[in-house]
């Protein structure tokens, strides 16, 4: 548990440095760009953070209900198998759509990246790459981080419910 507290507070230490490079491509881009152009750049911030969380919950709700099915597939009357197969394909079809919302983010990507290209030097361009790509990383690495975290405190509780 120390070393995934350790890892945590790494995350939030390498989010904050990466935060602050994002900051500084934003002021520059701010102060380069046209409204409408810093208005895309600002979205597509947004979007792939929200984006990647979204996907990540969607997916972690599907493990749990593949889950659950799994764990009531014997037990389970016939009216519960078809209520937990309905809110499969929900899930299903609500990933589905965010997939779809990944790849229409990833194209905005490119015409995020040439706006910035007229604006920014090559060094600040690859501060951006940097940025998006770790701004992503580390939303991965810290939801991974957090649920294992959430697991251990679990198996903590009932460890010491046992004993």
């Amino acid at each position: 548990m120390a070393r995934l507290r350790s890892e945590s507070t790494s995350l939030k230490a390498e989010t904050k440095a990466n935060e602050e490079v994002g900051r500084g491509v934003t002021v520059k881009v701010m102060q380069s760009a046209a409204p409408n152009e810093c208005d895309k750049y600002k979205l597509h911030v947004e979007e792939t953070d929200k984006i990647t969380s979204l996907l990540l919950g969607l997916t972690a709700r599907m493990a749990r209900m593949e889950n659950s099915i799994a764990a009531t597939a014997a037990t389970a009357s016939q009216e519960q198998k078809d209520d937990l197969k309905l809110k499969k394909e929900k899930l299903v079809d609500q990933l589905e759509e965010a997939k779809k919302l990944r790849v229409n983010i990833d194209k905005k990507s490119a015409t995020v990246s040439k706006i910035l290209m007229k604006y920014l030097t090559p060094d600040q361009m690859a501060d951006y790459k940097a940025f998006i790509g770790n701004k992503t990383r580390l939303i991965v690495l810290t939801r991974v981080n957090n649920d294992k975290m959430a697991t251990a405190t679990e198996q903590l509780r009932a460890l010491q419910d046992t004993l």
